[in-house]
């Protein structure tokens, strides 16, 4: 029958069916289906760039204590003895340890080390046939011999006396020192901050995944399958994923920021009342407070959406409001399973019950859509003109 009514070419012609389906999936679900993924992301970025920056204080701590040392070797010996040189191998020493700490932060040292000599300094502490400069010589500055900021590293000796002594060793080296402590920070901020974007792309990704599988596979559901309804998919998907990766990156910005802080607050909350805050704690007080946020922008942005369309704002806050309803819900269901079994449990169930619910609406969508198909050629078969 179908076929005859697109061959049709009366005034009963087939035209493709349209109708508004009574339930889809836009970016409020959107958002509780990431809230759990990108709070983990936010948890995870958080977690490493406290361990980075845990790892350079202690090298810090470490090195600076072992240069107060040093300070006073000197002190002690140019107070005996004004021609005194016995601390220039400690500066050197340090100076290694420095460039060592420099390398497993992933730095390449004061000398840009290539790849084969950062290798040996994370196995052996220096680089053989390296030799260690004094930036500012021992005769005319005994005060700074002890200091591995005044310490200049050359790869060979040959590099060491061209440069390093202009070609002979009994010129004396008067140039300025190198701040290893800078050097540290420097490493450190570069790591912290390739861990951060890393975050957000995590996070971005998964907002344009959800969201461009959704917008295809329910717009997609609404047409049926056909080469134009497929590109008509795609770019309904693109522009999905697109929205949905941009809400979900300012998502994740805001509960990186005001997020952790009311995560920090939650913790301290619960060790006051004398909870003991053990890991799998502080992640459910991450989820519940980057996810809420999550939940909050993608809630709002399709308010505004929906006010713009020319929805009264009483219709669209009570559509919002069940949808951020059913996605707060699913979080709270997400943060339960991260509380009994912990794990990537949290996640597991957000992105199961998603499915889920994802697969129900298209389904549902596409039965709408054959029933209304049917409908419509029935009422097209009642009024064809009956001819006598």
């Amino acid at each position: 029958m179908l076929t005859a009514l697109r061959n049709n070419k009366s005034l009963t012609f087939y035209q493709t069916t349209e109708f508004r389906p009574k339930f889809s999936v836009d970016s409020s679900y959107t958002g509780g289906i990431t809230a759990t993924a990108i709070s983990s992301t936010a948890y995870t970025t958080a977690t490493v760039t406290t361990q980075f920056n845990n790892q350079l204080n202690a090298f810090l701590d470490a090195f600076h204590a072992e240069r107060e040392r040093i300070a006073n070797k000197v002190a002690e010996g140019l107070a005996k003895d004004s021609e005194y040189t016995g601390a220039r191998n400690d500066a050197v020493k340090l100076a290694w340890d420095y460039e060592k700490a420099d390398v497993e932060m992933g730095g390449r040292g004061s000398s840009d080390w290539d790849d084969a000599q950062c290798q040996e300094i994370k196995e052996t502490g220096k680089v053989r046939g390296a030799e260690g400069h004094h930036q500012k010589n021992v005769a005319d500055h005994p005060e700074d011999q002890g200091d591995p900021d005044n310490i200049k590293f050359y790869k060979s000796r040959k590099e060491h006396l061209e440069k390093g002594h202009n070609g002979d060793f009994h010129n004396s080296s008067d140039a300025p020192k190198i701040d290893k402590d800078k050097m540290l920070k420097k490493t450190n901020s570069k790591r912290v901050f390739r861990n951060e974007i890393k975050g957000i792309g995590i996070a971005a990704a998964i907002g344009i995944g959800v969201g461009f599988t959704i917008g295809f596979a329910v717009s997609l559901a609404q047409t049926g399958v056909t080469p134009d309804s497929i590109k008509y998919a795609l770019i309904n998907g693109g522009k999905s994923g697109l929205s949905s990766g941009i809400q979900s990156t300012i998502g994740y910005g805001i509960g990186r920021t005001v997020g952790q802080l009311a995560s920090q607050a939650l913790t301290g909350v619960f060790s006051n009342v004398g909870l003991e805050i053990t890991e799998n704690i502080a992640k459910m007080c991450n989820m519940g407070a980057v996810g809420a946020i999550t939940i909050g922008v993608f809630s709002t942005v399709q308010f505004v959406k929906l006010v713009c369309k020319g929805e009264s704002l009483k219709t669209a806050a009570i559509q919002v409001g069940k949808q951020a309803l059913f996605s707060l819900s699913l979080l709270v269901v997400s943060i339960t399973a991260q509380g009994i079994f912990g794990g990537p449990s949290g996640i597991i169930v957000s992105v199961g019950v998603g499915i889920i619910f994802v697969t129900y609406t298209i389904a549902d969508t596409v039965h709408q859509r054959n029933y209304s198909e049917k409908l419509r050629v029935y009422m097209i078969e009642k009024c064809k003109p009956i001819f006598a």
